[in-house]
């Protein structure tokens, strides 16, 4: 894990999962994007509650291991997790997971039966919206509703903190082309298919060693194909400037296929030349 986190540590990913296990722990899941957008699983904790305090221990031991500090992190909502991000990490950038304000936003409309279907899907979609303008207009058309009125204190507290979520406000961000933790549930996915709630904790840390132990094997492989040479085609030479050996070897098949097309104009094609 300190291995992956030393080269990919700019952006992580962080999330809980609350009693999903026979000791009523707290599942704290770090994660980041590798070079060829792999999940990476950089570490996990076990925790006996969802307090700052317990937070702020978790990510001190995180930082005092790893040594490094990330550039950015993505959470969700949770007021004591962010609070704690801000204590141990205070020059990283933090952003809120975009699907969580959708779903959050979703939810909260859809239970007051005010809104519209094409509003609900507006509503939804602004954590995703690209453009600035497109964001602010859509924001004001919505302000007209009579449901948004009716609850202009929550609306407005959501769309306070867009420039932590809107795609719009953080593209000038280095964030792995993400906005969301939902890379943390495909590991959650993995974790559901070896363990229950009645696993030992002992089960739970092999299930995590599992999937750092695959990982790793994954690299390796990808390792043995930057180190093949490559071949002396001059098209791949020239990429070579600008691209890994892994991403070259992953195109030659696609080269292979092109460079066996042949081609066998008519004469008059020929003519039309």
């Amino acid at each position: 894990m300190k291995t992956f986190y030393s080269a990919f540590h700019d952006v992580i990913f962080v999330d809980t999962t609350f009693s999903k296990n026979r000791f009523n722990m707290v599942m704290l899941d770090i994660v980041g994007v590798d070079q060829y957008g792999h999940n990476v699983l950089f570490g996990f904790a076990l925790l006996n509650d969802s307090k700052e305090a317990t937070f702020v221990w978790a990510f001190e031991h995180f930082q005092r291991i790893m040594e490094k500090s990330p550039k950015v992190v993505f959470s969700d909502q949770e007021q004591a997790l962010v609070n704690s991000l801000h204590k141990v990490f205070p020059f990283a950038r933090k952003f809120l997971c975009g699907w969580h304000i959708a779903r959050n936003l979703d939810t909260y409309y859809r239970s007051k039966k005010g809104l519209t279907t094409e509003e609900l899907a507006i509503l939804r979609n602004l954590p995703f919206e690209t453009d600035t303008g497109k964001f602010n207009e859509k924001v004001e058309n919505l302000k007209l509703n009579e449901e948004i009125k009716n609850t202009k204190e929550y609306f407005e507290r959501i769309i306070s903190k867009s420039k932590q979520y809107a795609v719009c406000f953080i593209k000038d961000t280095f964030t792995s082309g993400i906005n969301t933790t939902s890379r943390i549930e495909s590991i959650h996915s993995q974790l559901s298919s070896s363990l229950t709630s009645c696993s030992s904790l002992q089960k739970v840390y092999d299930a995590f060693k599992d999937i750092e132990r695959v990982e790793a094997d994954k690299f390796e492989d990808e390792l043995k194909i930057v180190k093949n040479p490559i071949p002396e085609n001059p098209m791949l030479l020239n990429l070579s400037q600008t691209y890994s050996s892994y991403a070259i070897k992953k195109f030659i098949p696609n080269l292979n296929l092109v460079s066996s097309y042949k081609v066998d104009p008519s004469i008059d094609e020929i003519d039309n030349w």
